[in-house]
Parts: structure tokens; sequence; C-alpha cells
């Protein structure tokens, strides 16, 4: 055996050594059953107020949930991510997530989820303003989100930051 064969040896000995540390080292994500949820972005800061969604944000959310029950099945008609609009405590609007088959769960899932947001109306302080009404002024809207998995377990409250809606035209 020549230099160059036995260098080739050791360094692919020593490779697969380190290879094999490594990955004893490395452990699978241990996520909890019931599902974490974290605000991830917004896709802008702000939006112009309307009834027909004239304008969208995109709003990017992030979970884990341990044993991955977190989607909704094909022609389930529940719903589970729910958005409250912080200036009303109304609920804004209900989400679902697509089911993850179990064959794809193994030990959790970290998922990122992006939400298309139509626009709202303006709210005003002023019981005497109708909502939508254009002033020459802005809301902060607001959200706080959950996500409930399919045992009923709901996830901690996230509240997202603020979007400022546009209320002049």
């Amino acid at each position: 055996m020549d230099l160059a064969t036995s260098r080739y040896i050791i360094l692919t000995a020593l490779l697969l050594a380190m290879i094999t540390i490594w990955s004893s080292c490395v452990t699978a994500p241990d996520f909890d059953d019931t599902p974490v949820l974290e605000f991830v972005s917004f896709s802008k800061s702000s939006m112009i107020q309307s009834t027909i969604g004239t304008d969208t944000v995109v709003m990017t959310l992030r979970f884990t949930d341990g044993d991955g029950d977190v989607g909704v099945p094909d022609g389930d008609p529940n719903q589970n991510i729910e958005l409250i609009d912080r200036r009303t405590n109304f609920r804004y609007a209900t989400f679902s997530t697509p089911e993850i088959p179990a064959e794809g769960v193994g030990n959790g899932i970290d998922v990122q989820v992006r939400i298309l947001l139509l626009n709202d109306c303006c709210v005003y302080d002023d019981p005497s303003i109708p909502a939508c009404t254009p002033l020459d002024e802005m809301n902060e809207l607001s959200f706080d989100i959950t996500i409930k998995d399919q045992a009923g377990n709901v996830s901690n409250i996230v509240t997202s930051p603020v979007i400022n809606l546009i209320c002049g035209n």
C-alpha cells in the first residue's frame, strides 16, 4: 500500500468517526404536545382601510407540536387558528391549517404558515362616527392569536405587532 492510499484510508476513517460522533450528539427535537405559537412577521407595516379587501398583509406564524395533530382534516368545517382584534376584542378571522399525515410527524412538527389578511375598517372611540368613515388618522391594528390541535390543546396566546390602518383616503 502506498502513502497516498494509506492517507486516504486514514482520512476516510477519521471522517466516518467524526460523523458518527456528531450524529450521536444531535438529538431529535422533543416538542410539547400542546402547540407552541410564535409570531414571525408581517409583509408590511400598514394598509388602507376598506370594506372590500382592496389591501392585504401577509402574516407569517411559526408553531411546534409534539404529536403533530394540529391540522384540520379535509371536509372538517372547524378552523384552528383564531385572530382576535385587540381594538374591539372580537374575533377578526379564523383559519385552518391542513392536516399533516401521521407518517410525516416523526418526533413532532415545526411549521411556518403564511396567512393572507384582508384590510379592515377603522374604528373610532366616538360611537357617533361609523366604522370605515374616512378620517385623517390611523388605527393601530394588532391581534391576539392562538392555534388549537385536534386533541383540543390550545397554544399560548401570541400578540402581533401593530399594523397601521390608514383611515383616510
